[in-house]
Protein backbone atom coordinates (compact mmCIF):
# COMPACT_ATOMS: atom_id res chain seq x y z
CA UNK A 1 0.00 0.00 0.00
CA UNK A 2 1.30 3.36 -1.00
CA UNK A 3 1.92 6.10 1.52
CA UNK A 4 -0.99 8.07 0.06
CA UNK A 5 -3.42 5.21 0.48
CA UNK A 6 -2.26 4.69 4.06
CA UNK A 7 -2.95 8.30 4.91
CA UNK A 8 -6.42 8.10 3.38
CA UNK A 9 -7.18 4.96 5.38
CA UNK A 10 -6.01 6.60 8.59
CA UNK A 11 -8.12 9.66 7.88
CA UNK A 12 -11.22 7.56 7.28
CA UNK A 13 -10.58 5.65 10.50
CA UNK A 14 -10.32 8.88 12.49
CA UNK A 15 -13.49 10.21 10.89
CA UNK A 16 -15.30 7.00 11.76
CA UNK A 17 -14.13 7.22 15.37
CA UNK A 18 -15.25 10.84 15.59
CA UNK A 19 -18.66 9.95 14.24
CA UNK A 20 -18.98 7.05 16.65
CA UNK A 21 -17.91 9.23 19.56
CA UNK A 22 -20.40 11.86 18.48
CA UNK A 23 -23.18 9.32 18.27
CA UNK A 24 -22.20 7.96 21.68
CA UNK A 25 -22.22 11.45 23.14
CA UNK A 26 -25.62 12.13 21.64
CA UNK A 27 -26.89 8.83 23.01
CA UNK A 28 -25.51 9.60 26.47
CA UNK A 29 -27.07 13.05 26.42
CA UNK A 30 -30.36 11.54 25.28
CA UNK A 31 -30.23 8.96 28.07
CA UNK A 32 -29.41 11.61 30.65
CA UNK A 33 -32.17 13.89 29.41
CA UNK A 34 -34.63 11.03 29.40
CA UNK A 35 -33.56 10.04 32.92
CA UNK A 36 -33.85 13.64 34.10
CA UNK A 37 -37.18 14.51 32.56
CA UNK A 38 -38.82 11.12 32.96
CA UNK A 39 -37.57 10.28 36.48
CA UNK A 40 -35.29 12.65 38.36
CA UNK A 41 -37.20 15.88 37.77
CA UNK A 42 -40.60 14.33 38.65
CA UNK A 43 -38.94 12.67 41.64
CA UNK A 44 -37.47 15.97 42.83
CA UNK A 45 -40.83 17.69 42.40
CA UNK A 46 -42.61 14.90 44.28
CA UNK A 47 -40.07 15.05 47.12
CA UNK A 48 -40.34 18.85 47.32
CA UNK A 49 -44.12 18.67 47.59
CA UNK A 50 -43.80 15.87 50.14
CA UNK A 51 -41.36 17.86 52.28
CA UNK A 52 -43.68 20.88 52.22
CA UNK A 53 -46.56 18.73 53.41
CA UNK A 54 -44.35 17.16 56.09
CA UNK A 55 -43.28 20.58 57.40
CA UNK A 56 -46.90 21.65 57.86
CA UNK A 57 -47.86 18.44 59.65
CA UNK A 58 -44.70 18.53 61.76
CA UNK A 59 -45.42 22.09 62.88
CA UNK A 60 -48.86 21.04 64.09
CA UNK A 61 -47.42 17.91 65.69
CA UNK A 62 -44.87 20.05 67.52
CA UNK A 63 -47.65 22.20 68.99
CA UNK A 64 -49.53 19.09 70.07
CA UNK A 65 -46.38 17.58 71.58
CA UNK A 66 -45.76 20.79 73.52
CA UNK A 67 -49.25 20.65 75.02
CA UNK A 68 -48.77 16.98 75.91
CA UNK A 69 -45.40 17.73 77.51
CA UNK A 70 -46.88 20.54 79.62
CA UNK A 71 -49.72 18.47 81.08
CA UNK A 72 -47.49 15.42 81.46
CA UNK A 73 -45.12 17.45 83.62
CA UNK A 74 -47.99 18.18 86.01
CA UNK A 75 -49.20 14.57 85.99
CA UNK A 76 -45.73 13.25 86.81
CA UNK A 77 -44.89 16.08 89.19
CA UNK A 78 -45.75 13.95 92.21
CA UNK A 79 -48.21 16.42 93.72
CA UNK A 80 -51.57 15.07 94.83
CA UNK A 81 -54.80 16.72 93.69
CA UNK A 82 -57.77 17.20 95.97
CA UNK A 83 -59.99 15.52 93.40
CA UNK A 84 -58.39 12.34 92.03
CA UNK A 85 -60.74 12.49 89.06
CA UNK A 86 -58.77 15.46 87.72
CA UNK A 87 -55.66 13.28 87.56
CA UNK A 88 -57.51 10.51 85.74
CA UNK A 89 -59.02 13.01 83.31
CA UNK A 90 -55.58 14.44 82.59
CA UNK A 91 -54.15 10.99 81.87
CA UNK A 92 -57.07 10.14 79.59
CA UNK A 93 -56.62 13.42 77.73
CA UNK A 94 -52.95 12.59 77.15
CA UNK A 95 -53.79 9.12 75.83
CA UNK A 96 -56.43 10.55 73.51
CA UNK A 97 -54.04 13.21 72.21
CA UNK A 98 -51.33 10.65 71.46
CA UNK A 99 -53.80 8.52 69.50
CA UNK A 100 -54.98 11.58 67.57
CA UNK A 101 -51.46 12.56 66.51
CA UNK A 102 -50.83 12.13 62.78
CA UNK A 103 -47.62 10.12 62.48
CA UNK A 104 -45.50 11.11 59.48
CA UNK A 105 -43.42 7.97 59.09
CA UNK A 106 -40.58 7.39 56.63
CA UNK A 107 -40.60 8.85 53.14
CA UNK A 108 -41.49 6.31 50.42
CA UNK A 109 -39.03 5.65 47.58
CA UNK A 110 -41.29 5.36 44.55
CA UNK A 111 -42.66 8.53 42.96
CA UNK A 112 -46.22 7.23 42.94
CA UNK A 113 -45.98 6.32 46.63
CA UNK A 114 -44.45 9.70 47.50
CA UNK A 115 -47.30 11.50 45.74
CA UNK A 116 -49.88 9.29 47.42
CA UNK A 117 -48.31 9.95 50.81
CA UNK A 118 -48.20 13.69 50.07
CA UNK A 119 -51.93 13.70 49.34
CA UNK A 120 -52.56 11.95 52.63
CA UNK A 121 -50.40 14.41 54.58
CA UNK A 122 -52.07 17.35 52.85
CA UNK A 123 -55.51 16.49 54.17
CA UNK A 124 -56.94 19.01 56.69
CA UNK A 125 -55.39 18.50 60.12
CA UNK A 126 -56.71 20.39 63.13
CA UNK A 127 -55.61 19.64 66.70
CA UNK A 128 -57.31 22.69 68.19
CA UNK A 129 -60.02 20.80 70.06
CA UNK A 130 -57.43 18.31 71.32
CA UNK A 131 -55.00 20.96 72.58
CA UNK A 132 -57.88 22.93 74.12
CA UNK A 133 -58.93 19.81 76.02
CA UNK A 134 -55.36 19.20 77.19
CA UNK A 135 -55.05 22.75 78.48
CA UNK A 136 -58.45 22.54 80.18
CA UNK A 137 -57.60 19.26 81.90
CA UNK A 138 -54.20 20.64 82.91
CA UNK A 139 -55.80 23.71 84.47
CA UNK A 140 -58.30 21.58 86.37
CA UNK A 141 -55.50 19.37 87.68
CA UNK A 142 -53.32 22.33 88.67
CA UNK A 143 -56.24 23.94 90.50
CA UNK A 144 -57.03 20.71 92.31
CA UNK A 145 -53.39 20.44 93.40
CA UNK A 146 -53.54 23.99 94.74
CA UNK A 147 -56.75 23.14 96.59
CA UNK A 148 -55.08 20.13 98.19
CA UNK A 149 -52.23 22.34 99.36
CA UNK A 150 -54.75 24.67 100.99
CA UNK A 151 -56.20 21.85 103.09
CA UNK A 152 -52.87 20.20 103.88
CA UNK A 153 -52.00 21.30 107.41
CA UNK A 154 -53.23 24.90 106.86
CA UNK A 155 -52.38 27.44 109.53
CA UNK A 156 -54.93 28.66 112.04
CA UNK A 157 -55.18 32.14 110.54
CA UNK A 158 -56.12 30.71 107.16
CA UNK A 159 -58.89 28.57 108.66
CA UNK A 160 -60.31 31.50 110.63
CA UNK A 161 -60.24 33.78 107.58
CA UNK A 162 -62.03 31.23 105.42
CA UNK A 163 -64.67 30.42 108.05
CA UNK A 164 -65.59 34.09 108.14
CA UNK A 165 -66.81 33.75 104.54
CA UNK A 166 -69.39 31.07 105.43
CA UNK A 167 -72.79 32.87 105.63
CA UNK A 168 -74.22 30.81 108.51
CA UNK A 169 -71.11 31.04 110.70
CA UNK A 170 -71.85 33.62 113.39
CA UNK A 171 -68.94 33.17 115.77
CA UNK A 172 -65.39 31.76 115.59
CA UNK A 173 -62.86 30.88 118.25
CA UNK A 174 -59.56 29.02 117.98
CA UNK A 175 -58.56 26.63 120.73
CA UNK A 176 -55.40 27.00 122.78
CA UNK A 177 -53.60 24.36 124.80
CA UNK A 178 -55.24 25.75 127.94
CA UNK A 179 -58.85 25.78 126.74
CA UNK A 180 -58.99 23.06 124.07
CA UNK A 181 -62.21 21.13 124.84
CA UNK A 182 -60.74 17.91 123.42
CA UNK A 183 -57.30 18.28 124.98
CA UNK A 184 -55.57 17.22 121.74
CA UNK A 185 -53.91 20.42 120.56
CA UNK A 186 -50.21 19.94 119.70
CA UNK A 187 -50.16 16.47 121.26
CA UNK A 188 -48.81 13.37 119.54
CA UNK A 189 -51.39 12.27 117.00
CA UNK A 190 -53.49 15.32 117.84
CA UNK A 191 -54.31 18.33 115.75
CA UNK A 192 -52.03 21.28 115.02
CA UNK A 193 -54.96 23.66 115.35
CA UNK A 194 -58.68 23.50 116.09
CA UNK A 195 -61.09 26.28 115.24
CA UNK A 196 -64.63 26.09 116.60
CA UNK A 197 -67.57 28.06 115.23
CA UNK A 198 -71.24 28.82 115.86
CA UNK A 199 -73.96 28.39 113.27
CA UNK A 200 -77.10 30.46 112.88
CA UNK A 201 -78.95 27.21 112.23
CA UNK A 202 -78.30 26.01 115.79
CA UNK A 203 -80.53 27.35 118.55
CA UNK A 204 -77.85 28.65 120.89
CA UNK A 205 -80.37 29.05 123.74
CA UNK A 206 -80.63 25.28 124.22
CA UNK A 207 -76.89 24.92 124.82
CA UNK A 208 -75.38 24.79 128.28
CA UNK A 209 -72.76 27.49 127.88
CA UNK A 210 -72.32 30.92 126.35
CA UNK A 211 -68.71 30.36 125.30
CA UNK A 212 -67.97 28.79 121.91
CA UNK A 213 -65.16 26.59 123.18
CA UNK A 214 -67.15 25.38 126.17
CA UNK A 215 -69.97 24.32 123.87
CA UNK A 216 -67.50 22.74 121.43
CA UNK A 217 -68.94 21.50 118.15
CA UNK A 218 -72.49 21.61 119.56
CA UNK A 219 -72.87 25.31 118.77
CA UNK A 220 -72.04 24.81 115.09
CA UNK A 221 -68.95 22.79 114.35
CA UNK A 222 -65.18 22.85 114.14
CA UNK A 223 -62.22 22.49 111.81
CA UNK A 224 -59.48 20.23 113.15
CA UNK A 225 -56.13 20.40 111.34
CA UNK A 226 -53.63 17.52 111.35
CA UNK A 227 -50.11 17.14 110.02
CA UNK A 228 -50.94 14.14 107.86
CA UNK A 229 -53.94 12.66 106.08
CA UNK A 230 -53.37 9.45 108.03
CA UNK A 231 -53.78 11.27 111.34
CA UNK A 232 -56.94 12.96 110.06
CA UNK A 233 -58.38 9.63 108.90
CA UNK A 234 -57.57 8.06 112.26
CA UNK A 235 -59.44 10.85 114.04
CA UNK A 236 -62.35 10.48 111.63
CA UNK A 237 -62.52 6.73 112.31
CA UNK A 238 -62.53 7.40 116.04
CA UNK A 239 -65.43 9.84 115.73
CA UNK A 240 -67.24 7.38 113.49
CA UNK A 241 -67.29 4.80 116.26
CA UNK A 242 -69.85 6.97 118.08
CA UNK A 243 -72.11 7.67 115.09
CA UNK A 244 -75.77 6.93 115.77
CA UNK A 245 -75.28 6.57 119.51
CA UNK A 246 -75.89 8.81 122.48
CA UNK A 247 -72.26 9.93 122.35
CA UNK A 248 -72.44 11.01 118.70
CA UNK A 249 -70.98 14.49 118.31
CA UNK A 250 -72.31 15.19 114.83
CA UNK A 251 -71.04 14.75 111.29
CA UNK A 252 -67.36 14.54 110.40
CA UNK A 253 -65.59 14.60 107.04
CA UNK A 254 -61.92 14.43 106.02
CA UNK A 255 -60.63 16.84 103.41
CA UNK A 256 -56.86 16.76 102.90
CA UNK A 257 -55.42 16.67 106.43
CA UNK A 258 -58.45 18.45 107.87
CA UNK A 259 -61.49 17.07 109.69
CA UNK A 260 -64.59 19.21 109.22
CA UNK A 261 -67.14 18.60 111.96
CA UNK A 262 -70.70 19.87 112.35
CA UNK A 263 -73.07 19.97 115.32
CA UNK A 264 -75.26 17.05 116.31
CA UNK A 265 -77.94 19.71 116.95
CA UNK A 266 -78.35 20.06 113.18
CA UNK A 267 -80.41 17.65 111.10
CA UNK A 268 -78.64 15.60 108.41
CA UNK A 269 -79.49 17.98 105.58
CA UNK A 270 -78.19 21.04 107.43
CA UNK A 271 -75.08 19.12 108.51
CA UNK A 272 -74.29 18.32 104.88
CA UNK A 273 -74.98 21.87 103.73
CA UNK A 274 -72.75 23.33 106.43
CA UNK A 275 -70.01 20.79 105.71
CA UNK A 276 -70.12 21.61 102.00
CA UNK A 277 -70.02 25.35 102.74
CA UNK A 278 -67.00 25.00 105.02
CA UNK A 279 -65.14 22.78 102.55
CA UNK A 280 -65.95 25.22 99.74
CA UNK A 281 -64.55 28.07 101.83
CA UNK A 282 -61.36 26.16 102.64
CA UNK A 283 -60.75 25.09 99.04
CA UNK A 284 -61.77 28.29 97.27
CA UNK A 285 -58.89 29.52 95.11
CA UNK A 286 -58.24 33.24 95.23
Amino acid sequence: MSEKNAEESTSKSKTKRIILCGLAAVLIVAVICSWWFLYQSPYNDAVAEYETAVEKVQAKNDNLDAAITDINAVVKGGEKPLDEKTMESAKQAIDTAKKTKHEIGDRPTKISEIRSRTQELSKPLDYQSVTDDLKSRQKELENSILQMKQVTNPNEEFVVTRLKTVPTVTGIKAATEDNDPNGKLHKSGGYTSAVFFCSSNVDQSVLFYDDILENGTDCGGSVEVYETAEAAEKRNDYLGAFDGGILSSGSHTVIGTVVVRTSNELNATKQKTLTDDVISALTQLQ
